[in-house]
């Protein structure tokens, strides 16, 4: 991993993983890697993709009852 790289496409992040190019938009659109949107472009910062990578990114969850 490029430890100077500070944002990581999908792109980046399909390489460092071995992840297919859809599963990781999949992940992405989930809201299951923490990202921010630019436009068309998804973009997640060293920080979340380190969490998500290690396991502790923890996604908000609402059950059925909540409206």
């Amino acid at each position: 991993m490029d430890s100077n790289k500070r944002v990581f496409y999908p792109e980046d992040i399909a390489k460092e993983t071995g992840l297919g190019l859809n599963l990781v938009y999949r992940l992405l659109r989930a809201g299951e890697i923490s990202h921010v949107k630019a436009g068309d472009r998804y973009l997640v910062s060293r920080a979340n993709f380190e969490k998500w990578l290690s396991g502790q990114s923890q996604v908000p969850t609402r059950s059925s009852n909540e409206a």
